[in-house]
């Protein structure tokens, strides 16, 4: 990722930098005990270059093509790991592999087969999510954050959690046996912790709000938000 930054920036210092602080082929070591130092920085150089055309004429290559390169070119280690999916992938490889270094679980494998199918903008657009550059939060991270216009996205069956459930919320969900123990006893249920989130993501807004959210009973819902008394029917539009 730095690496790219720097090719787009097309600051050559710093492309020469991190390859010198990254690569082994040129580390204090291999440099003291090459006797052609000159030699040895023009043939790196031109393996940068390979690596680099990947991205030639706004191409954006998957991420196995990226770790095909590093192998072919030996720019820089690669983890026991990949060096094993490189070779499931039958890609032609000089380094052997150890038997310690082929002791993954077959899911562990599969998993990186299957995510080094990402193109590489996707890490991109990752790396921005996760350095909270990106224009996505979920509902908990935005906690104390404000924007002039907020789209709240609402899907139980994308969340990951079971803290959480705004079909309860929105009464499309029946209350489970606990839920009515706890509102018997006057304890916190899923629905106040919901309620909390739903505020919390709400209030994010300065000007505008808009609020999406995903069904299988959208006239219930729209039925039952305007119920409560939180949206006017003029607010709400369903699409099917």
């Amino acid at each position: 990722m730095p690496l790219h930054k720097t090719y787009i920036k097309k600051n050559k210092f710093e492309i020469a930098n991190i390859v010198k602080q990254n690569s082994h082929l040129i580390d204090k070591q291999t440099l003291q005990n090459d006797d052609n130092k000159l030699e040895l920085l023009h043939t790196v150089n031109g393996k940068v270059n390979e690596l680099l055309s990947l991205w030639n004429e706004d191409n954006c290559p998957l991420l196995i093509e990226v770790l095909e390169k590093i192998q072919e070119t030996n720019l820089f280690k690669i983890p026991s790991v990949l060096k094993v999916v490189l070779k499931r992938a039958d890609v032609d490889s000089d380094f052997e592999i150890e038997d310690d270094e082929t002791s993954e679980d077959d899911d562990v494998l599969k998993a990186w087969e299957e995510s080094l199918k990402a193109n590489f903008t996707e890490i991109i657009r990752y790396n921005e999510y996760v350095n909270e550059e990106s224009k996505f939060g979920t509902h908990q991270g935005v906690k104390g954050l404000e924007f002039e216009r907020v789209m709240v996205i609402i899907d139980d069956e994308e969340s990951k959690g079971f803290m959480f459930s705004y079909d309860k919320l929105f009464g499309l969900k029946p209350l489970t046996s606990t839920d009515k123990k706890n509102l018997d006893e006057g304890k916190e249920t899923g629905i106040d912790r919901t309620m909390r989130l739903f505020y919390v993501a709400c209030s994010r807004a300065k000007e505008s709000l808009a609020i999406v959210g995903y069904t299988d009973l959208p006239e219930e819902l729209k039925k039952n938000v305007i119920n409560n008394g939180w949206f006017g029917e003029e607010e709400l539009e369903i699409i099917l």
